[in-house]
């Protein structure tokens, strides 16, 4: 797999639109998943596994929490890092992004 940058890191935030499955999230986490794996069109639920998305890797994973970080202006500590690699699903990851997130924070433009 290649590693290639977001563009400028940042991906733009979206509103909710009430059938969203990953909440106001959603937006960010899916296009930073479908841009660094380069599947625009692939569908993402919470219940995707990592390994069902293809090209999902070691490497890749540290790449979507690297964008994860700078687009939401947010840092994992060590122990929420060995908490990320245990995940297996995009559910597990946005339950943590929700978590560090303070309430009413959205992704950065």
């Amino acid at each position: 797999m290649s590693v290639f940058p977001l563009d400028a890191g940042r991906l733009p935030a979206a509103e909710p639109d009430g059938e969203s499955e990953l909440g106001t999230v959603q937006p960010t986490l899916v296009g930073i998943v479908q841009k660094l794996f380069r599947v625009p069109n692939l569908r993402l639920a919470l219940d995707t596994r990592y390994a069902d998305i293809p090209g999902w890797d070691s490497l890749s994973h540290v790449n979507v929490i690297f964008g994860i970080e700078e687009s939401f202006g947010i840092r994992f500590d060590d122990d929420e890092l060995d908490q990320l690699r245990a995940f297996s699903t995009l559910g597990e990851l946005e339950g943590m992004i929700r978590r560090k997130l303070p309430a009413g924070t959205r992704a950065q433009r």
